[in-house]
């Protein structure tokens, strides 16, 4: 049987990996926003993470957003 490619093991976690909270617009905590991420600041601090030469970046779940937010903005 072949081994298991879709998950990670901790052979593959190393370097600096940045675990970040995804930002959202000003009023995207209120229950009735929709598409309450701040797309111009996820890319910009991606980019700044990438300048800074991590060696992975992880959004979307960490802080709680993964229950939180629509499978749209998820793609997005």
């Amino acid at each position: 049987m072949a081994k298991r490619q879709d998950r990670l093991t901790v052979d593959d976690v190393n370097g600096a990996w940045a675990i970040t909270p995804t930002p959202a617009i000003e009023t995207g905590g209120h229950w009735s926003t929709e598409d309450s991420v701040d797309y111009d600041e996820v890319a910009k601090a991606v980019e700044g993470l990438i300048t800074a030469g991590v060696d992975a970046i992880m959004y979307q779940g960490t802080f709680g957003e993964g229950a939180t937010l629509t499978w749209e903005e998820k793609k997005k």
